[in-house]
């Protein structure tokens, strides 16, 4: 390790434990305040690592600083708060259709960017705890320590990662791993989800079954092509059933030990314009959205009617217009309003009270922000 590497990994300090046993912690840089995850990797492939730096892929973890030093990979990367599949799991023991469609349907355009890479990059340990949701229930992929590139010049692989029951069989040394590899990885995935299940053991019901086999094929040539195609069989289940599997999400909403956790529905992806509405209309709950209703109504009528001491109209317009924004700002944020509080110093720790105290710190900063401007406002615009 150079000196380079030490001064920039020097800014690092332990904020946490996340899995020391496999050299995984949370660390907080000194200068910045933000918080991110590091690795000691003794298990790595160096130029994978170094083409997710150069060249980062949406929805996985942004790398910030790579230092290699006598077998020992030290990786910064990202860190994305959120609940993982297998706490989903432990929590529910299944979901529903239309919430692993979701969930699936989100994870392979991940892995067509890993793919479509240059080179191509498999992820080969698609597993539950390697696969998150953020608040939205954006899907986020974790952990490329079994990663490598696509190779056509190697008849096997030499090198055999994976987990048990995930793995698929090229990974076992009997053929090449290539972009079908995560598609077994994913078949089992989905089994898992809708059953609690390797599909060797019970292949899951429904209309996913036929899907889930062809995945999880022997023969690599006899699965689906790529992961478009894989996405498109998914999109082929008529839409009427996911939605009366929906319904029935919104009914068995999981909560178990006051702690929420947080599942995608289907059909409501976070890529889509729904993303975009306000708090309260983005669940399509009607009870949420009469209550949201009523809350923008009342914070409007407020500010419409509020009295200023001022015989200049146009002060009193700003006087108003500045109340409804900021009591718009703070619903916005507190509401994590396209997930902007995992981008934020202490609203991404993962220490709740330090998360509330960002809340609360930030509405703050929020308000006193637009009260400024008003203030600015008023004395250039106005006599």
């Amino acid at each position: 390790m150079n000196l380079a590497d030490r001064t920039a990994l020097s800014y690092y300090r332990p904020a946490g434990d996340i899995r020391p046993d496999h050299g995984i912690c949370l660390v907080q840089h000194s200068l910045t305040g933000k918080f991110y995850v590091q690795k000691r990797l003794t298990v790595y492939n160096a130029e994978v690592y170094q083409a997710l730096l150069a060249h980062p892929v949406p929805d996985t973890p942004r790398i910030f600083e790579l230092a290699e030093d006598e077998g020992i990979l030290t990786v910064i990367e990202e860190y994305l708060p959120g609940n993982s599949l297998q706490e989903l799991l432990d929590e529910k023991g299944s979901l529903l259709e239309p919430q692993v469609i979701d969930i699936i349907s989100q994870l392979l355009v991940i892995v067509s960017g890993l793919h479509h890479a240059s080179p191509a990059i498999i992820h080969r340990d698609i597993k539950p705890s390697n696969v998150i949701l953020t608040g939205d229930g954006i899907v986020k992929l974790l952990d490329f320590n079994a990663a490598k590139f696509v190779s056509d010049s190697k008849s096997r692989d030499t090198v055999l990662l994976g987990t048990s029951g995930f793995a698929a069989p090229e990974q076992y040394g009997f053929a090449p791993s290539g972009v079908q590899t995560d598609l077994y990885s994913i078949g089992v995935l989905m089994n898992v989800l809708l059953n609690g299940s390797l599909p060797s053991e019970r292949l899951a019901d429904g209309r996913l079954s036929t899907i889930i086999a062809k995945c999880t094929q022997i023969d690599p040539h006899n699965r689906y092509t790529d992961a478009e195609e894989l996405l498109a069989a998914l999109e082929k289940i008529p839409a009427d059933v996911k939605e009366k599997s929906a319904a029935a999400a919104d009914r068995e909403q999981p909560a178990k030990n006051g702690r929420p956790i947080h599942v995608c529905r289907a059909q409501e992806r976070p890529y889509t314009w729904k993303r975009f509405l306000p708090p309260g209309f983005r669940s399509g709950s009607a009870a949420h959205m009469i209550i949201a209703l009523l809350g923008y109504l009342l914070l409007f009528y407020c500010g419409l009617d509020l009295t200023v001491e001022t015989d200049s109209f146009a002060e009193v317009v700003l006087n108003r217009f500045a109340f409804c924004l900021s009591g718009l700002g703070i619903i916005f944020f507190s509401c994590n309003y396209l997930d902007v509080q995992s981008h934020l110093p202490l609203t991404r720790s993962p220490n709740r009270l330090i998360r509330t105290f960002g809340i609360i710190l930030y509405d703050a900063v929020i308000f006193l922000g637009i009260v400024l401007l008003l203030v600015l406002a008023v004395d250039f615009f106005l006599p």
